[in-house]
């Protein structure tokens, strides 16, 4: 999961620091209409909600598995 390879084993591994924040911008955005769009094309094909639980499931696994303290927080940053 991109969560433990990101944040715990590039960020936290080999610093003094075991808690870790990752943060999510969430901009997939239901007025990219157009197939074309890269924008649309690169964003996950999961809903916010789908998103916010996948990350904080993986925060809560990695805290038992490892020896860190990790959360993960997805913001709504949208387009309205």
């Amino acid at each position: 999961p991109i969560l433990e390879t990101q944040l715990v084993d590039r960020y936290l591994t080999g610093t003094d620091c075991d808690r870790g924040i990752y943060l999510v911008g969430w901009f997939k955005c239901d007025k990219w209409n157009d197939a074309t769009d890269s924008r649309k094309n690169k964003c996950p094909k999961i809903s916010f909600e789908e998103a916010k639980k996948q990350f904080s499931e993986q925060a809560e696994q990695l805290s038992i598995k490892k020896p860190v303290k990790v959360i993960s927080m997805v913001t709504d940053i949208r387009l309205s």
